[in-house]
């Protein structure tokens, strides 16, 4: 856990780091392929190479951090000030709702299956979704240029 949090922190630096040289949508898929690696290193550890292990936490935290610091990052280009408040609170309340039963989900997959292995697995289809999503998405227009009607147009 330490090396995890660990990572966490050097995530969060590294992501913010990326994002003021590079694209934050691009730096934000990188921060998620991460955890890939991190997937494939947790499945494929052994007992007699505890290393794997330890990578894997570092990276598995380091793609957290990443990613988290990116989506705030991404958010607020895409909506702007104005929005960001309320939409980085529905997601941080939504977040918390969907990722709060990972544990129980955990351990109901090793009761399942004996392992974690699908568990990581499972990671790998999210982050994939993750990257397909944030790879195609567009940024919003306001609603002037999307051609709604404006307050002034409507008054």
């Amino acid at each position: 856990m330490s090396l995890f949090t660990i990572g966490t922190v050097g995530g969060r630096w590294l992501g913010g780091l990326l994002m003021d040289i590079m694209n934050s949508r691009l730096v934000f898929v990188i921060g998620l392929s991460v955890y890939f690696i991190g997937s494939y290193l947790a499945i494929i550890v052994r007992p007699d190479t505890l290393i794997v292990a330890y990578v894997a936490a570092v990276l598995y935290g380091g793609a957290y951090g990443w990613s988290f610091t990116c989506m705030i990052t991404v958010t607020a280009h895409y909506y702007g000030p104005a929005a960001f408040p309320k939409l980085n609170g529905v997601m941080a309340l939504l977040t918390s709702a969907f990722a709060s039963p990972a544990g129980y989900i955990g351990g109901k997959i090793f009761d399942l299956y004996g392992s974690y292995t699908r568990a990581f697995e499972l990671n790998c289809v999210m982050a994939a979704i993750g990257i397909v999503a944030v790879t195609f998405a567009v940024m919003p227009h306001p609603r002037n240029e999307a051609g709604a009607p404006t307050i002034q147009e409507v008054a």
